[in-house]
């Protein structure tokens, strides 16, 4: 740029988006944190550097694109204020794009409202597709233009090699495209890490770029209460979304409790399990559609913490039972919970699962496992699954929440907060069936869980260890001892004499 380079204005979180090597990313999450800037200035970057390239930046309507992107401060016009005087950038007004004289890069600036209107981009070569509020969007919309973005002929520098073609994209939570931007890129990897997508899924490279209104210090220099005005939205599902970036919370949904840094513990909270909690398993059986294991514990506060998963789809009963033999020992659990389904009757008169669980020491030489029917009412089940979710403003002081998984446990961490109201039974979570693109996409992890909440656990008792038995007879008057532990300190000391005797001491 001449006399103002836009990228001095990025900040800390936009420099790590503007410069990443990811092909296909998104930025953004909360209000604030500068995804429309960042789009303008990549865009100019890319138009600078490369002669020839195509940058199409796209927004909904075409009212929404002059308001984001034309007018108010830091728009295009003004980034490009020096490059228009100078006559080496010209606007079009009736095309709607910036075009460079001497090279013939340009900035095209469009809109899709409807799904129809791709049809007008059929013939495109988009070298980078930008999307301003990708949410807005459906992913058939996306998925069309995803599929315009090339770079044949396109004469790229070494240094930008592997980075073009490309797609840029900003959004909030939220909108029709929710549930496809998230899926796509904010739960299927950690933040900031970059992955290759399927080849169904296009093949690029992902990365998703959160930002809030605290990694952007200019827009809080310049309007410092707009944080305020956030939080003032009203709707606590509005709030979450523009404020803190959460992406799982959206309209409609059903377990609006859900929140990921109350309810997720780290993996080596497994260490923390103690011997005598109670220990339990819930499964809800698929074949097409995925199955799912749940390992289960509850403390001695009644607090019950799903520890591991085990899920897959197309397995026969014999390898879905060495999955959750992998992950656990079956023997050590109460009990195992399953959807009734386990024990209906085959159509061509061949054994229930369930028969086909208890045999399979006969049949495979594995361990059997043995597993009982759960209680499958659909809306006590949601309702005592909202109970333990519940964290803020519980009743008489009580704290919440009282159910955690473990961060391991990634299928059923995605599917709680895309559960959704049933439109005719608002007390009960829609049905949602998986697919066979999408198998995830169903409510299988939520069946499993709900089998878990409901079945009869009981909240242990403290079972001292010897040594704190031990310890503690020596420190305290033996009145004072309960009767347990009187009793297994005297059992351990007659072990003890038993064993004196035996070596002849």
């Amino acid at each position: 740029m001449q006399d103002q380079t836009p990228i001095l204005k990025l900040n800390d979180k936009q420099r790590w988006a503007f410069y990443s090597p990811a092909t296909e990313l998104l930025y953004g999450g909360a209000a604030g944190g500068g995804k429309s800037l960042l789009l303008r200035i990549s865009a100019i970057r890319w138009c600078e550097q490369i002669p020839g390239i195509q940058v199409y930046l796209f927004r909904r309507t075409s009212p929404e694109l002059k308001d984001n992107h034309l007018r108010g401060p830091k728009n295009f016009f003004f980034l490009l204020s020096n490059l228009l005087e100078s006559g080496a950038v010209k606007y079009h007004k009736q095309e709607n794009e910036f075009v460079w004289v001497k090279t013939g890069s340009r900035i095209a600036l469009c809109h899709c409202q409807y799904e129809s209107d791709v049809e007008k981009y059929r013939g495109a070569e988009i070298h980078v597709l930008m999307i301003d509020e990708a949410t807005h969007f459906t992913e058939y919309i996306y998925r069309f233009l995803r599929g315009r973005v090339r770079a044949v002929g396109l004469s790229i520098p070494e240094q930008y090699q592997g980075m073009i073609p490309r797609i840029e994209m900003g959004s909030n939570p939220g909108s029709v495209g929710h549930k496809w931007v998230k899926e796509s890129f904010v739960t299927c990897a950690p933040p900031l890490k970059m992955h290759r997508a399927p080849s169904k899924e296009g093949g690029m490279l992902r990365q998703f770029v959160p930002a809030k209104l605290e990694d952007n210090p200019e827009a809080l220099k310049d309007d410092p209460n707009y944080n305020e005005r956030l939080a003032g939205l009203g709707d606590p599902v509005l709030v979450a979304a523009m404020l803190d970036g959460n992406w799982d919370k959206f309209s409609g949904q059903f377990f609006n409790e859900w929140n990921r840094e109350v309810h997720i513990l780290p993996s080596y909270f497994f260490n923390e399990v103690q011997p005598y909690w109670t220990r339990f398993g819930a499964y809800d059986h698929g074949f097409f559609h995925p199955y799912i294991f749940g390992e289960f514990t509850v403390d001695g506060d009644g607090n019950l913490i799903m520890l591991r998963e085990a899920a897959n789809f197309g397995k026969r009963v014999d390898e879905i039972a060495r999955d959750i033999h992998e992950i656990t020992d079956v023997s050590k659990l109460d009990y195992i919970v399953a959807g009734h389904d386990c024990w209906t009757s085959q159509r061509d008169g061949s054994r229930t699962i369930a028969e086909q669980f208890s045999s399979l020491e006969e049949d495979f030489g594995i361990p059997d496992i043995r597993i009982i029917k759960a209680k499958i009412d659909r809306v006590q089940g949601a309702s005592e699954l909202r109970k333990r979710l519940a964290w803020k403003n519980m009743p008489n002081g009580k704290k919440g929440p009282r159910l955690f998984i473990l961060e391991n446990c990634m299928r059923t961490i995605e599917c709680i907060p895309r559960m959704l109201h049933d439109p005719k039974k608002p007390n009960d979570v829609l049905k949602v069936d998986a697919t066979e693109p999408k198998p995830w996409a169903g409510d299988d992890a939520y069946d499993m869980l709900r089998y878990g909440v409901m079945s009869r656990f009981s909240v242990p008792e403290y079972q001292p260890t010897i040594e704190e038995i031990d310890r503690n007879f020596k420190e305290i008057p033996y009145e004072q001892v309960t009767a347990q532990k009187a009793k297994q300190y005297l059992d351990k000391k007659r072990a003890r004499s038993r064993m004196n005797r035996n070596v002849g001491i």
